[in-house]
């Protein structure tokens, strides 16, 4: 939340506060009745905008849970794997469900995920570079199992 252009007396109480601090504060601020007063306006709409942090909040809360619980039922092998979390999960449920038709195999997968390598080689020289295409979502997800696994999983 910007504070910046929020009447004095209200910028003095909000400026020094962290962001939980700062929402729960707005959160619980008390406007008054005159809506006509700029201090008494800003404060209904501050509260309103914290009120509306705190329930989004809860529901993204609610929501991740009720991910887990769906990605564990459907998927439990690939939830296991390490550097894998719900929302890896999901988007390579998503990229696979999506596409069943053009994934036969893994190196299907990897081409429509644009992580299979493609040859560049010229003349004697044999190189391969990444595909640029393919589903950038999926492209993403895989690139985080690939970081989380080198910081947090020996065996990678």
């Amino acid at each position: 939340m910007k504070i910046q252009k929020t009447p004095e007396p209200l910028r003095t109480q909000l400026l020094d506060l962290r962001k939980t601090a700062l929402i729960m504060t707005a959160a619980a601020l008390r406007p008054g009745l005159d809506r006509s007063d700029p201090v008494a306006a800003t404060k209904t709409a501050v509260r309103r905008l914290a009120r509306r942090i705190i329930d989004l909040d809860r529901e993204i809360r609610e929501a991740d849970v009720d991910l887990q619980v769906l990605l564990t039922q459907a998927a439990p092998r690939l939830m296991e794997l390490p550097g894998v979390g719900p929302d890896v999960a999901a988007q390579l449920l998503i990229t696979a469900g999506d596409n069943p038709e053009r994934i036969r195999d893994e190196r299907a997968f990897a081409a429509h995920c644009g992580v299979s390598p493609i040859p560049a080689s010229s003349g004697r020289t044999d190189r391969h570079r990444l595909d640029r295409g393919g589903d950038r979502m999926a492209n993403r997800a895989l690139y985080i199992v690939a970081i989380n696994r080198m910081r947090n999983h020996g065996e990678t």
